[in-house]
């Protein structure tokens, strides 16, 4: 687990995090459900997993007052994804309904990893 965090904190993450990706480990994200966090826990399909709580409990603590309005602008992209797992499609669709779950808000809930994207069929 590493806290991204303030700018210097933040440096030292990503030199951390591009060494680990170079020693072929998996990732998982863990950061603010929302869109811009949801577009980190996506980019360049880095990360294979994503922390959360279980979905019903998502859905129940998620609000409109957690998603900031200029993260609106990532939620088109979002549902253009063709490659992401059917369980974390129906978690994205909280998020296509304008609400969101900041870190803060889910300390004490269990969180469950979830897959991002769909296993590639040979």
């Amino acid at each position: 687990m590493v806290y991204r965090g303030d700018k210097t904190s933040s440096q030292g993450s990503k030199e951390l995090r591009k060494a680990w990706l170079a020693a072929n480990k998996p990732a998982c994200y863990f950061g603010d459900f929302d869109p811009a966090g949801v577009r980190i826990a996506l980019a360049g399909k880095t990360y294979q997993s994503i922390l959360l709580p279980k979905l019903d409990v998502l859905q129940k603590t998620a609000t409109a007052a957690m998603l900031p309005n200029e993260q609106l602008k990532f939620l088109p992209n979002l549902a253009k994804q063709t490659d992401l797992t059917e369980e974390f499609q129906n978690y994205c669709q909280t998020l296509q309904g304008l609400k969101a779950l900041r870190q803060q808000a889910m300390q004490g809930m269990e969180l469950v990893e979830v897959e991002l994207f769909r296993k590639e069929e040979y």
